[in-house]
């Protein structure tokens, strides 16, 4: 207590949109800005490396560096790993994975795809689908139909098709979801931090059941800030 605060520098060289949270934080900390040449030339290694995307460990670290993302990170967002990786927990824990709809990866299991719709096509209440391109965020390219015939599946494109849930948990009757911030500090042996405060994001036009004439309606059946920041409903809170 009462000791000089130990100095910590960050390499903020491939945070790029982060960067200027990046360093505002580091301004209040107390904490320094590394020089990526300083690095490269070997005078000094950073405690931290913040990086927009994966480390891959083209620069030096020693013992004691962190990095902010953890390797294999990035591949595991896109959404046909992400469903690869469900599958697998499902086989392991099939009483706790029960929660995922049913999903393709397109282009290679189009057939699967056609088979399941011919299948389910005459129930009374015909099924929709929702389709993701595979790396895509912030909402685009996401779109919807009930006649897979019309989907999109070119080999170029990869995508996810998934049966859309008609039946929502919502809040006022909007469409929700939130996100819990979790620190994974290292896996073996594993450590988790799970902060206090979250995120909840909200569509901003009611829910209906998907028909032909709103499965256009994104502020609807999306809840991304990026898109319902622009709709007339949007409130910022």
């Amino acid at each position: 207590a009462g000791g000089k605060r130990p100095k910590v520098y960050v390499d903020t060289y491939h945070a790029k949109s982060s960067a200027p949270v990046v360093k505002a934080c580091l301004a209040d900390l107390g904490w320094f800005e590394i020089d990526r040449k300083s690095t490269l030339r070997g005078r000094k290694i950073p405690d931290i490396y913040w990086n927009a995307v994966e480390f891959t460990g083209e620069f030096p670290i020693q013992n004691g560096t962190a990095i902010n993302k953890i390797p294999g990170m990035m591949e595991s967002a896109h959404k046909q790993n992400f469903t690869v990786l469900i599958r697998r927990m499902e086989a392991l824990f099939p009483h706790d994975f029960t929660f995922y709809p049913e999903t393709w990866l397109l282009p290679a299991e189009y057939p699967l795809l056609l088979e399941w719709y011919q299948q389910h096509k005459a129930a009374a209440s015909q099924p929709w689908f929702i389709v993701k391109p595979n790396s895509g965020s912030q909402g685009s390219g996401i779109y919807m139909c009930q006649n897979p015939t019309r989907i999109e599946c070119e080999s170029s494109r990869q995508c996810i098709v998934q049966t859309y849930i008609k039946n929502p948990l919502l809040i006022d009757g909007f469409k929700f979801d939130f996100r819990m911030y979790v620190l994974v500090r290292r896996l073996r042996p594993l450590e988790i931090f799970v902060s206090h405060e979250g995120l909840a994001r909200f569509c901003t036009v009611q829910y209906e059941d998907p028909s032909s004439s709103n499965r256009e309606d994104m502020y609807m059946h999306l809840t991304n800030y990026s898109l319902n920041k622009n709709s007339e409903g949007y409130d910022h809170t």
